[in-house]
């Protein structure tokens, strides 16, 4: 019986990691259970989704000078989710930013998760969430499909540690193309629908911009390509409200893409300081010179002010 229950350890259990853990370790209650990726055991499409998430995480950071390079070192604490919530749902905790303490770390990530849930209509669950090609992500990615993760799955019974393998699915059969928009806009429909409006905007937007910097001497001459590294905007957000943006606080003459991001975050924040929502966008976007990314950016700019300064 002993040789049997050994060879169901060595298939089901890592004899080399579980070795090493005790009760007390996980200080689980009686009856309690812990879960745990096993990131040795991760194959070709974990692999790419994990690098997939990671670039995407680093492009959205790069304005908070942050670099993610493991999801469960850099993520554990809840510091990085919670910059998140705030760039892609503007949706602010009161958590500090800085927190050295591991029940501190704790309950920052419990009140992140409890957003997200919130603002994505889910339950929390425990266990790893599934994308299907009807989720919805806040992020212009696609995420592989038929994705596993191996999960190690500790439970205390009698007082010892009990070890279960099992692959929980994380994505669906079909690969996911996310979407940077929680929902369709009006511009989607003028896009697919109505694209002869789309030269209307453009040159209203573009009069609009180009009749407030006439005092700088600068003009905007081709939308997407002008407003893409965010200095344009910048400059007429601050004429609109009546201050100077100091020069170090952006890249006047942006020379890498991370550079032109930072300016366009800036630009965000600008927006969100006058009393303009936030845009639905991601800088990455209009920074690739996305013409529908110009407009979601510079259209709420031109509602606000078009009847004159404010």
């Amino acid at each position: 019986a002993a040789l049997e229950q050994e060879g169901l350890n060595a298939i089901t259990t890592d004899g080399r990691t579980e070795d090493k853990l005790e009760p007390e370790d996980f200080k689980l209650e009686e009856g309690g259970e812990r879960r745990m990726v096993v990131e040795k055991d991760a194959d070709e499409a974990l692999t790419n989704l994990i690098a997939v998430l990671k670039d995407w995480l680093n492009e959205v950071l790069v304005a908070d000078r942050m670099v993610v390079r493991s999801l469960a070192d850099d993520l554990y604490d809840g510091q990085v989710l919670q910059i998140l919530l705030h760039r892609l749902f503007n949706r602010t905790l009161s958590e500090p930013d800085v927190i050295h303490s591991a029940h501190g770390q704790r309950q920052r990530l419990e009140s992140v998760l409890a957003a997200l849930d919130e603002l994505l209509g889910r339950r929390p669950s425990g266990r790893p969430r599934r994308f299907t090609a009807g989720s919805w992500c806040p992020a212009p990615i696609k995420l592989p499909g038929r994705v596993t993760v191996p999960v190690l799955v500790v439970q205390k019974r009698d007082g010892a540690l009990q070890y279960t393998r099992r692959l929980e699915s994380v994505t669906g059969p079909e690969d996911v193309f996310c979407l940077a928009d929680a929902e369709r806009d009006m511009l989607d429909d003028i896009f697919e629908r109505s694209p002869e409006r789309v030269g209307l905007l453009e040159r209203h937007l573009m009069l609009f911009i180009n009749s407030n910097l006439a005092c700088l001497n600068i003009e905007v001459t081709d939308l997407a390509r002008d407003l893409a590294d965010g200095v344009n905007l910048i400059i007429l957000l601050g004429l609109l409200e009546g201050y100077f943006v100091p020069l170090h606080f952006y890249t006047s003459v942006s020379a890498t893409k991370e550079q032109r991001v930072a300016n366009v975050s800036l630009l965000f924040d600008l927006m969100e300081d006058a009393g303009i929502l936030r845009p639905t966008t991601r800088p990455e976007e209009l920074v690739a010179g996305d013409l529908k990314a110009a407009l979601r950016v510079g259209l709420p700019i031109f509602s606000k002010y078009k009847s004159g300064r404010q």
